[in-house]
């Protein structure tokens, strides 16, 4: 598996978030494979799903990657929060694949979680171990 993230992926973008979810993202529909069956791959969704950024073409599981500068700590920041809260009371909550990323050089670091793990708690929707 190849760490670095391709820099080119975030050439024409001005915004460091901008950047940084094109280089995530890239990386992870190159690198990942599905970890719920043998499928070697994962195909990206368009964008209108407001809480799934890759979906498996054999069993169908759905991943959200959300990624961070620097170590990945207790708490990441998510857009989606009224989607995902909705999900999550409904049992339906997508599996997380947690990127934490360096900048120099870049270089990246996977942790992924089981979406069926996940409830929904009045400050965010709660990982449960």
């Amino acid at each position: 598996m190849q760490l670095d993230l391709n820099l080119h992926l975030a050439d024409g973008y001005k915004s460091p978030s901008q950047r940084a979810r094109r280089m995530t993202e890239g990386w992870f529909a190159g690198q990942m494979y599905c970890p719920a069956c043998p499928s070697p791959r994962l195909e990206q969704t368009r964008g209108s799903e407001p809480v799934v950024d890759f979906l498996c073409p054999d069993c169908g599981a759905e991943f959200q990657v959300k990624a961070k500068a620097g170590p990945l700590g207790a708490r990441l920041r998510d857009a989606a929060y009224q989607p995902m809260i909705a999900r999550a009371a409904a049992n339906r909550s997508p599996h997380f694949a947690f990127l934490g990323y360096d900048s120099r050089p870049i270089h990246s670091q996977l942790t992924l979680t089981c979406g069926r793990n996940t409830v929904p708690s009045r400050s965010w929707a709660t990982c449960v171990q």
